[in-house]
């Protein structure tokens, strides 16, 4: 965290990595990747409540262990009506499934289990209650092909969701 009395800025980068979004506060696992080094799947993050107006995740999500933590955490430190940003492989891809370092599927209907408002359509929601409450606002699933070393096709399908925190 930045020293008492500096000023944080208002847009988070979550497992940022060596990519982090200009202008934004980047937490990362790895030392001196980001603004802060912290492991994301310790709870709660030492991030201030209610800070962000804009939140991004890429390719991070699928690391974390807990789902329903995560997502309550990201809601956590938004503001009403802040953007997030996020991108994971579709837990159902070889992309997904290959990596021993992957430790959750997302994809889109994970998602919607959040946004209580737009969960799927003919279906009554489950009674779970999760604290975190989101508006989908945009997704987008990319299929990926790719080669591997032997020849074979390989498909990354990125999943990219666009929320936006519900906190009234």
């Amino acid at each position: 965290m930045p020293a008492p009395g500096d000023k944080l800025p208002r847009v988070l980068d979550i497992g940022c990595g060596v990519n982090k979004q200009p202008g934004a506060w980047g937490i990362d696992i790895v030392q001196d990747l980001g603004d802060q080094q912290f492991d994301l799947n310790t709870f709660p993050w030492p991030v201030p409540t209610g800070q962000f107006l804009v939140v991004y995740a890429t390719q991070t999500l699928e690391h974390l262990n807990d789902r329903v933590r995560v997502m309550e955490e990201i809601w956590r430190v938004c503001q009403h009506g802040a953007l997030v940003f996020i991108t994971v492989p579709d837990g159902v891809c070889p992309g997904y499934v290959q990596d021993p370092t992957h430790a959750s599927p997302w994809n889109v209907g994970t998602f919607l289990y959040f946004c209580p408002e737009q969960f799927i359509q003919g279906s009554e929601m489950p009674p779970y209650h999760f604290k975190a409450k989101f508006h989908m606002i945009f997704y987008y699933l990319q299929r990926e092909p790719g080669r591997t070393p032997w020849g074979a096709a390989l498909f990354a399908d990125n999943l990219t969701v666009v929320l936006q925190a519900i906190k009234e």
